[in-house]
Parts: C-alpha cells; sequence; structure tokens
C-alpha cells in the first residue's frame, strides 16, 4: 500500500474513532438527561433509557475491527516476550487465524439473526416502535468490519519481520 493510501486509511480510521467516540458521548448524553428527569422531575421517556444502551452498543461493536488493526485489544504478553521470533510469528499467526473465524462465525449469526428479525418484523414496542433489526444490525455490520480488519491484520503480521 502506498504512503498516500496508507494516509488516507489512518484518516479515516481515525474520522471513523471520532465519529463512534461522538455516538458514545450521546449515549451518555442522554443516560444523564433521563437520570436528570427521573430525579428532579419524577418523568421518564421509555426511549431515554434503552437508546443509551443501544448507541453503547452501536459504539463498541462497530468500532472493534479499528481497534484490532492498532493492537489495542486486551492481551497478555507473558508467553508472547518469552518466544524468540519464529514463536512470536507462529503465535500471532494462530490468534490472527481465530480472531478471523470468530469473526466469519458471529458476522454470519448477526446475519441469521437480523435477517429472522425483518422475517418475523419484530420490534421493540417504546414510545415509538422501533424495528428490532435496525437495533441488532450493527452486529453483522460491525462484526462484518471486524472480519475484514481481522484478514488485514493477517496479511500484515505474515508479512512482518520478526527480531529476536
Amino acid at each position: 500500500m502506498s504512503s498516500e493510501a496508507q494516509g488516507r486509511f489512518a484518516s479515516l480510521k481515525n474520522a471513523w474513532v471520532i465519529f463512534f467516540s461522538f455516538v458514545l458521548f450521546a449515549a451518555i448524553t442522554i443516560n444523564f438527561l433521563e437520570i436528570v428527569m427521573r430525579v428532579f422531575f419524577n418523568f421518564s421517556i421509555d426511549l431515554m433509557y434503552d437508546l443509551p444502551t443501544w448507541l453503547t452498543a452501536w459504539s463498541m461493536i462497530l468500532i472493534s475491527g479499528v481497534i484490532l488493526l492498532d493492537n489495542e485489544h486486551l492481551s497478555i504478553e507473558v508467553l508472547r516476550s518469552k518466544l524468540g521470533a519464529k514463536g512470536r510469528k507462529a503465535l500471532d499467526f494462530i490468534n490472527n487465524l481465530l480472531t478471523l473465524i470468530f469473526g466469519i462465525i458471529v458476522t454470519y449469526a448477526g446475519f441469521l439473526f437480523t435477517s429472522q428479525l425483518i422475517e418475523f418484523n419484530t420490534a421493540y414496542t417504546r414510545i415509538i416502535t422501533v424495528p428490532r433489526w435496525a437495533v441488532e444490525i450493527c452486529v453483522p455490520i460491525g462484526m462484518g468490519i471486524f472480519t475484514v480488519c481481522a484478514v488485514i491484520k493477517l496479511i500484515h503480521d505474515v508479512r512482518r519481520k520478526y527480531e529476536d
């Protein structure tokens, strides 16, 4: 990948993270407002209870692939640090392959689940009716992006030079 393409990709990743940071901020703000309404006005709107949960799920699931590319996921380095270059490369390959398989399975399961929600026309009945697929579709979309990022990371780590 050329340095210009890498720069555009990095800008896209940053914009993605910033956008979903604002989505998470919106979820927290709505949650705070809902608490204020309950405490001070003894009044609440049911959608204000669910919306923060939905927005938090959307932001976390849709950002998981970008976090994977930046090696920002939680990992335990004790075993990896004790291995030589070939061992680290093998361990990274196995981890990346397992991550890719996980992404494929969850993407497919999310697609099947969302398809059933559409087929059965299920909805959350709140102050306004919200189709369940509109909430749950973040799983196949986010995990699809996660799977693509897992492929990119796998290719990157296979090409990477490991040093002792």
